[in-house]
């Protein structure tokens, strides 16, 4: 397992505080990321939410994410029929949220390795999903672990993986699988926890601009 130092490096990189964020600020945060993708894809520019955007007093990780609609699956709500298009997150609490999220949704339409570049057209088709991570906690037992509220993050060897709270319900695992899961996203083998890296979970406050019916 990895020393007790770089458990203190990791954990350090979130602030101990509650995510107290309510709905109001988080279709505040939906908003401003459509809004600086577009500005982005439209002219490369960074949208300057500054002039008249009160800031939410939080630093921590986040995650956006991209989801586009699957058409064959028009039985579903949009929120369990659309397909990934594009997910970047950043663990550190260095930005104000506000920066963060601008940072992060530009990255999620333009970055993804996984994706071709997001294009203008394709924007309107997109919904916008925003995950705040909530300070990072020691997994010594899988048992410490709650399928469908905890995601994982698995560190050691030189490599770092994440999974968010919603990838082991939409697969279907069980805490062993999600062990799986997390050690395969981290490109280790399945048995190098806990042996020489350190697991953490996680919860998350998530925005869904389908659920907040702001598309």
């Amino acid at each position: 397992m990895g020393s007790p130092e770089n458990e203190e490096r990791i954990i350090s990189k979130q602030e101990r505080v509650s995510l107290n964020i309510d709905g109001k600020q988080g279709e505040k945060l939906l908003r401003l990321a459509r809004s600086t993708i577009e500005l982005y894809l439209r002219r490369g520019e960074i949208l300057d939410y500054k002039k008249n955007e009160p800031s939410i007093p939080l630093r921590t990780g986040i995650f956006v994410t991209l989801w586009e609609n699957d058409t064959t699956q028009t039985s579903k709500p949009l929120s369990e029929s659309s397909m990934l298009r594009g997910c970047i997150g950043h663990l550190k609490n260095d930005l104000p949220l506000l920066d963060l999220v601008q940072e992060v949704a530009i990255g999620a339409a333009t970055r993804d390795p996984r994706f071709p570049p997001l294009t203008l057209v394709e924007l309107d088709t997109i919904r916008i999903e925003i995950a705040i991570l909530s300070p990072l906690r020691i997994i010594n037992d899988l048992q410490q672990i709650n399928i469908g509220q905890d995601g994982l993050m698995l560190d050691g060897l030189g490599k770092r993986g994440l999974l968010l709270p919603k990838v082991a319900v939409r697969m279907g695992w069980d805490r062993e699988s999600f062990l799986k899961g997390i050690c395969s996203k981290a490109r280790l083998p399945f048995n190098c926890w806990p042996r020489t890296c350190n697991l953490y979970a996680f919860t998350t406050v998530v925005f869904d601009e389908a659920k907040m019916d702001l598309q």
